[in-house]
């Protein structure tokens, strides 16, 4: 019941987060929780680790004097907790990966992703709704194999377009469907390339990716069947999951 303003500050650095303020006079009488009033702006948090899902908490402090006697309480709240990001940044959510273009007034943003038809779509950077993913820079020069059209073709790196479009590449490319070489501005992520390092070209690559998969067939062509004993074919064998309500499906002849 103070008549004085008292300030709300965060345990862990002692900034400032807002304010109780006092019981209006005249009116109908106001809850405390009323009363509490956080400021309206972004501050940084301390370095910890967040899962997603678990909801973060922060210890405040209220410290007034009442009749003359210094008194202390704390509370126990739930920020709201957002990525702080800039133009540029790269974030990955349920739809794909993505690049920050441009922070808004209210602390939304305008996202762009990777290698669409340029459109930017609003995107609210909280813990919930994206993670945080590398932004890729190569230099002029470098080797990648990349997943373009639904195949790995070589591709060489021609410039780097700068940090504000996030991990977009102007690359020439190789070993296409149509034939022949095309450069294009795309933009990289986790799931579209990688650097070549031991292999010299896509076409090593899948050379020693088909002699594996070659000895791991031959590896792995039969089981033992352990009621009767017999070694069996891989390629004739079937697997039936079935749910307890489920039946099975009707047998098919030798």
């Amino acid at each position: 019941h103070s008549s004085t303003q008292v300030e709300l500050t965060a345990a862990f650095n002692l900034q400032c987060v807002g304010h109780v303020r006092p019981e209006a006079k005249g009116g109908p009488k106001e809850s405390f929780a009323t009363r509490v009033e956080f400021l309206n702006e972004w501050l940084p948090w301390h370095s910890q680790s967040v899962d997603r899902g678990d909801i973060p908490t922060l210890k405040v402090l209220l410290k007034w004097i009442a009749n003359g006697q210094h008194q202390t309480a704390s509370l126990l709240v739930s920020p709201w907790m957002a990525y702080g990001c800039s133009i540029g940044a790269r974030f990955k959510t349920k739809d794909g990966y993505g690049t920050v273009s441009k922070i808004r007034e209210d602390d939304t943003c305008d996202m762009r992703y990777d290698n669409a038809d340029g459109k930017t779509v609003a995107f609210e950077p909280l813990l919930e709704n994206a993670t945080r993913v590398a932004r890729a820079e190569y230099k002029a020069n470098t080797k990648l194999m990349l997943l373009h059209e639904g195949r790995c073709v070589d591709a060489l790196v021609l410039k780097y377009a700068g940090f504000q479009h996030g991990s977009r590449h102007r690359l020439r490319m190789s070993g296409l469907q149509a034939g022949g070489e095309s450069e294009q501005d795309i933009d990289l992520n986790e799931s579209n390339h990688c650097k070549l390092t031991l292999f010299p070209s896509c076409a090593r690559y899948e050379e020693a990716r088909g002699l594996y998969c070659t000895k791991v067939l031959e590896k792995h062509a039969t089981v033992r069947d352990q009621a009767t004993g017999q070694t069996l074919s891989i390629q004739y064998q079937h697997a039936f999951l079935l749910k307890d309500d489920e039946q099975p499906p009707p047998s098919e002849p030798p």
